[in-house]
Formats: structure tokens, sequence, C-alpha cells
């Protein structure tokens, strides 16, 4: 064995001192945690069955450590609380509905000690079990942080005005998914410290208006991250909501400390709600629309506007994929800044084209693509029996039409011929006029070089000349 000197000498674990031993502790047990996912009790439980130093050492530090007793549908906390110390429990169990109706009295029995419990995180909750939940959940639960409840959609139980005694002062994030909850505005003005936010799936018995929700949220100064996504888009013309006022006269609600921020539903929805906000350190976006005729983003874009570190977006990357279709913007990439995902829910290729052209079209989408210098096109999709050729090479060059100031193109192999059959159109002239460089994934194919090589052809003709590159993609 290697001399490494007398600072290197190898000491038995047991002549270590305390602080260190916890340090090692504390390193194994958060690791652990990583492991294990919702069994991360096993971390801090085995250390405590070596010795009694050992355990000593852990129950003396359960914040350092991060002490919890953690029940599911098949540990009951009833067991623990007779055993283990006075520590904050955790409810947890993602697959309730894989278990008998008999283990549901284990969550239920855990819930009841609401003193205690600092997490609750439930999915494939069953209707009769929520319902259990919600007449339980009627007071305060003054040491929740975290609570997460998943349900699928269909669910008629929705959560009443006094869930949660319609107070969590101690609530710092909070996930909803296909649960109910129209009363959550005025539950919300009560957490001061929420930093996560996310209401996944809404149904519509758990809609809730733009104005409500800015104003639920309006003290929630920390948050950092926040989802509104609904389950389907709310029947026209008379969805609830929707300011009379002009937005130039709405006064805004800043959230100084918010720097993600993502949307499902539609158009007119998220243009009254970000016209009611201000969000200055946002550095991600994430906005995904149902599939509409007509789209109108002024009141996205002059948020954007309003973002302290808001770059000019210098990189545009569209992508196709199965179920939808998303462009997203970048800043120069020599600098930090906010990016921005538009994404469409559609599955038909014809679609996919035409909601993207009418969204880069749309009422002020040229502020946004203004100083755009490179485009990426990428096909996610499994085949090309996805798309079709009929009409497509209009729809390609709409989607290109508004793109003036792009210089580079990138193409995948998969959508290269068929983008160089509509640039090879006689009026593809008109477009990206400033276009010096295209870039094809695995630039080998004669078929693709025949197909674009009128369009190269007749750019030189009119003193605009192309040149085309091999595209190693990574």
């Amino acid at each position: 064995m290697r001399d490494l000197g007398p600072l290197y000498q190898p000491a038995a674990i047991g002549t270590l001192p305390d602080d260190a031993l916890l340090e090692i502790f504390s390193f194994y047990v958060e690791n652990a945690s990583e492991v294990y996912g919702f069994e991360r009790m096993k971390g801090w439980y085995t250390l405590t069955h070596v010795c009694k130093r050992w355990r000593n050492i852990v129950f003396a530090s359960p914040r350092r450590l991060n002490l919890l007793l953690v029940c599911t549908s098949t540990r009951p906390v009833t067991e623990m609380l007779d055993f283990w110390p006075t520590l904050p429990v955790v409810v947890q169990d993602r697959q309730l509905n894989i278990h008998p109706q008999s283990r549901m009295a284990y969550i239920i029995g855990a819930v009841r000690h609401r003193e205690r419990i600092c997490q609750i995180d439930l999915g494939n909750i069953p209707s009769f079990l929520l319902e259990r939940l919600i007449e339980i959940m009627q007071e305060p639960f003054f040491a929740l942080a975290s609570l997460k409840l998943f349900s699928k959609i269909g669910s008629v139980t929705v959560l009443p005005d006094s869930f949660l005694g319609g107070s969590t002062p101690r609530l710092r994030s909070l996930t909803l998914s296909g649960v109910p909850f129209p009363a959550l505005p005025k539950l919300l003005l009560s957490t001061n410290n929420l930093v996560v936010l996310r209401l996944m799936d809404i149904p519509h018995t758990g809609y809730i208006s733009p104005e409500a929700m800015v104003t639920g949220l309006s003290s929630a100064t920390r948050l950092e991250k926040l989802y509104l996504g609904f389950h389907s888009p709310r029947p026209r013309p008379d969805w609830p909501g929707g300011s009379s006022q002009p937005p130039s006269s709405l006064t805004r609600v800043d959230f100084p400390a918010l720097t993600h921020f993502s949307f499902h539903g539609v158009n007119e929805y998220i243009e009254d709600f970000v016209a009611r906000i201000n969000g200055r350190l946002l550095h991600k976006i994430f906005i995904s629309f149902f599939h509409r005729l007509r789209f109108n983003i002024l009141q996205l874009t002059e948020f954007i506007g309003r973002i302290e570190h808001s770059k000019a977006f210098q990189k545009a990357v569209v992508v196709f994929r199965p179920k939808h279709t998303y462009v997203t913007l970048y800043p120069f990439e020599s600098t930090t800044g906010t990016t921005l995902t538009c994404a469409i829910s559609c599955t038909v290729s014809e679609w996919q084209l035409s909601s993207l052209a009418e969204l880069c079209s749309a009422p002020s989408s040229p502020l946004l693509l203004s100083c755009l210098e490179r485009l990426d096109i990428l096909d996610g999709h499994n085949s090309s029996e996805h798309w079709r050729d009929d009409m497509e090479g209009i729809q390609w060059l709409e989607l290109l039409q508004p793109l003036t100031t792009v210089k580079d193109l990138y193409l995948c192999e998969e959508l290269a011929l068929r983008i160089a059959r509509a640039l090879s159109e006689e009026r593809a002239t008109e477009v990206m006029p400033v276009l010096e460089n295209i870039f094809v994934e695995n630039w080998q194919s004669e078929v693709v070089q025949g197909v674009i090589g009128p369009f190269i052809d007749a750019r030189e003709l009119f003193g605009y000349p192309v040149v085309v590159h091999r595209w190693e993609r990574r």
C-alpha cells in the first residue's frame, strides 16, 4: 500500500468525533433520499440501528438530518408514533388506486395527526378517499409545508371553502392535479411563504378566473415557480372572467421572486392573466395553447418586455411532435436572458403547420421575432407517415414568411426535403430575404440537393447567394 504520509493515515470510524460523524451522516442521508425516493426514511433509520452512539447523534440533530416519519398505505403511522421520537410526519403514496380499500385507513389515520404533518403527497386518489380526507382536513394544518394531491379527471368531489380551515401560513409548495378547488384564491391569501404553485389539469368544476387567481396570489411575494394548466378549453364565448377594463388601466401585481412560469390553456386566459402581473426576474416561460385558428399575444409580448433581464431573441427552435408542436425562442448565446416556449396541442400535421404559422404572424409576434438570426426546424415523430404532401409547400412558406431577419437555417434530415421543395417554389425568393446559410443534417442526399438547387440558383440570380452546409447535429 502506498504511503500517503502522516496527514492521510486511515482511522477507525469509531475514533471520529461526533461532529465528523454527523457530517458523514448528513451526506449519507441526503444521497439515500435520492436513491430511495419515497422510502427516504431508510437512510437515517439504518444509522440508528448500528449502535447507541450513532442513534444518539442522529436523534440529537433532527433538522440537520431532516428526520421524518413517512406513512404510506403499507406503513401505519400509529406504530411509528409509539416507537420513534416526536418527529414531523410525511403522508405519501402515489399509487393509492392499487391498494385495497382497507389500506386507506392507514392514510386516514395519519392525516388525523395534523399538528405533526409537514408533507402530504397522494396520487391516484379514489373519490371516496378524497371525500374522507376533506372531512378530516377542515381545520388548519399549521405544520404543513408541502401539499400534493393527484386525482383522475372526472371526480365530482370539489374541495370546499373550509378546506384546511382556510389558512396555511407555513405552506411552501402546493400541487393540485385534476382536483377542483374554486375557492383556492381565498386560501392563497394566507400563504405568504408559498414558493411553488402547480395547478394541473384544472377541470371545469375548479375554474378560477384570471382576476381571482392574481388576487389570491397577491400576497405570495416569495413565489418562484408557477404552473397553471387546464384540462380543456373553456366554452366560448361566455367564458367566466375577462376584464372589462382596458389593460393599461389595470393595477399589476409584482412577483419579485418568480423565475419560472408555465401555462396550458386558451389564449384569452393567458392574455388576461399576464396583463395583471409583473415578473421581472423570469428566465423561463412556457406557454401551451389548445389548438385554434387565431392567436393574440399582445399582452404576452408586453409582459415579456417588462422583464428586467429580457434580451432580444436571436435563435428559434421549432419542433414537431405527435401530439403538439412548439417553438422556443432563445436570447443571444453570449448573454443570459429569458427563454420563451410557445406550444400548440395538435395531432394533424397540416394543423400543426398552420397553427404555428398563425402564431408567428399574430399581432405583436414581429416584435418577438424581429432579431432572429438562426432558425432550427426539427422533427420529433417516429416516422414520416405523419406528414402529408398536399398543401404542405404553401404552409411551410407561410411559416417562414414572417422570419425576415433569419440568416442561418438548420434543417433536420426528416424535413429537409419537404422544406427544400417549398423553398424551390417561384415565390420563395421573397421568403427570408437575408438568408445566407442552410445547414442540412447528414447532407449527402442527391435528391435534396437536386430539389434545393433551383432555390439556390434563383437566390444567386437575384443577388442573394445562399450556401448549403452539412449539419452534424449533436
